[in-house]
């Protein structure tokens, strides 16, 4: 087991696959990590999701084809947010 510690509000989802972790919460932003060295990637802001009305993280899942997070609100909303993860943004060595 290991602590992740970093910059992260009350989590309130998370999702991990063999490669990364994505976590969301009160801040309406998705945390992305790698999975083995638990390395902070990047970040996905969800403040600006067009239409939203409550903007706070949920849910989150991602497709098979791991290139679209499927995201759901606190205001019922659910949006398809695309991701290019790259062996750049994975955090292993190139």
């Amino acid at each position: 087991m290991a602590l992740i510690k970093g910059e992260f509000c009350v989590l309130e989802a998370i999702c991990v696959t063999e490669s990364h972790i994505f976590t969301g919460g009160r801040d309406q932003r998705i945390n992305v990590l790698n999975a083995l060295t638990y390395k902070f990637l990047f970040r996905i802001d969800c403040k600006n999701f067009p239409d939203s009305i409550r903007p706070r993280i949920r849910a989150i899942t991602v497709n098979a084809a791991n290139d679209t997070l499927i995201v759901g609100t606190f205001g019922h909303e659910i949006y398809e947010v695309p991701v290019n993860i790259t062996k750049e943004t994975s955090g292993d060595a190139i």
